[in-house]
């Protein structure tokens, strides 16, 4: 799929991230998101191995997380993996998703109060941005504690890093120190521009606060595959920059399903 989307000009090969599928839902988990598409038989491959592979299959397209949980993994082993992942893809190919995540049973399955995880990811970002950077990184924090060391490989060029989510904690966390943001899908229909407007003027007033200019953001939407011309043509008339087209059919898996997308609305919209 990835060398078909490449051969066919897509800018990018987006994967999510999770550990593994629960037979059932915690009590907890349902409070925040009362169902999942995925069962326990599905297979869920591991996000940057499945991106290295990928990487390495093809020569030019990007490719990034939508999103990776980060806190799941100890900050020095994840450093380790982007800063690898990125110098073997090449300069500016990742984009590294990320976010607090909502399968309370994961943070369970590490060991980690799930109630930490939005604070853990601040300290956690911050951690992984030094050590991307190069040099010699320690950090001593609440949750996070690194000797002395370097973390080469690391990229020439910084691994843009988005936050995903919708809270208004997160909308504050994208205006603070994020480089985009992973919007919350908008369905198509005659609902979606205020839909999409509302999202955007939660930025402008986020970024107002911490007095950021909200065009520094990037913006990181979703779509169906399936979804009308006009709907993708919204999103790119209100600056989205990205845009994941999701593939949850497995007749889209289908050779020429891609291409025939790109004809249909690819080539409209040129």
């Amino acid at each position: 799929m990835a060398v078909g989307a490449e051969a066919l000009g897509f800018d990018r090969v987006w994967v999510y991230d999770h550990l593994f599928n629960p037979v059932e839902l915690s009590a907890a988990t349902r409070r925040t998101r009362d169902s999942y598409y995925n069962t326990a038989e599905m297979p869920y491959y591991d996000a940057l191995t499945t991106l290295a592979v990928v990487a390495g299959a093809t020569s030019t397209i990007g490719i990034g997380t939508r999103v990776l949980l980060p806190v799941l993994r100890p900050p020095a082993v994840l450093a380790k993996q982007v800063g690898t992942l990125a110098v073997l893809a090449g300069d500016g190919r990742l984009v590294l998703g990320v976010g607090a995540g909502w399968l309370l049973e994961e943070y369970d399955a590490v060991g980690i109060d799930p109630a930490e995880r939005f604070a853990r990811l601040d300290e956690y970002i911050e951690v992984l941005r030094r050590a991307l950077a190069g040099g010699i990184v320690s950090h001593d924090g609440r949750f996070y504690r690194q000797p002395p060391a370097g973390f080469q490989p690391v990229p020439s060029v910084p691994v843009p890093i988005v936050l995903g989510g919708n809270g208004p904690v997160t909308m504050r966390r994208v205006a603070r120190w994020a480089d985009g943001w992973a919007m919350p899908p908008v369905g198509a229909g005659p609902g979606a521009a205020g839909e999409l407007r509302a999202l955007l003027d939660r930025l402008g007033a986020a970024c107002e606060a911490e007095g950021r200019d909200p065009a520094s953001v990037r913006l990181v939407a979703c779509a169906d595959l399936a979804d009308p011309t006009g709907h993708y043509q919204l999103l790119a008339d209100h600056g989205i920059d990205d845009v994941d087209v999701i593939l949850t059919e497995r007749h889209e898996l289908e050779d020429g399903v891609l291409a025939g997308f790109v004809e249909r609305v690819v080539e409209a919209m040129r």
